[in-house]
């Protein structure tokens, strides 16, 4: 039997394969991945490797420029929250990816930023059409916000 996390990221990566728009449907089905997986394990700005101001000043658009080795070093404490979750599957990349998933929604929050209408729509037409309902569910929730 396939615990949450390996069950989650199989549905997400099924629908990847069939949004219109890999570079905006794609990374956003990326964040939202890690985002959940951030949630479920209880991530919080104390778990990243650097400060919201530190977030702030970074000029590329995946974080790259904050080095690999800081994210890298926060892998032992993110795994045991990953396993106190029942995530048995996980790698230093998940580590990093949940982090910058993370991250990103703080700088979002903070600079007031929204996902486009056609992303989330193109992302939910696939989850529905898949049968990917928590993944449909979350996206009305993003739509909700932007008053769709």
């Amino acid at each position: 039997m396939q615990d949450q996390f390996t069950q989650r990221r199989k549905e997400y990566m099924d629908a990847y394969s069939f949004v219109s728009d890999l570079d905006k449907g794609g990374t956003w089905l990326h964040q939202e991945f890690y985002r959940w997986v951030a949630d479920t394990i209880g991530i919080g700005m104390s778990d990243l490797p650097v400060s919201l101001s530190e977030l702030l000043k970074s000029k590329d658009k995946h974080l790259n420029d904050i080095t690999l080795r800081l994210w890298d070093q926060r892998d032992f404490s993110v795994r045991q929250k990953a396993a106190r979750a029942g995530m048995r599957a996980w790698s230093l990349s998940d580590t990093v990816s949940t982090l910058k998933a993370y991250a990103h929604r703080e700088i979002e929050r903070h600079k007031g930023i929204v996902q486009s209408e056609d992303t989330l729509l193109d992302v939910l037409r696939v989850a529905e059409s898949k049968g990917i309902t928590d993944l449909a569910r979350r996206v009305r929730v993003e739509l909700a916000k932007l008053g769709n």
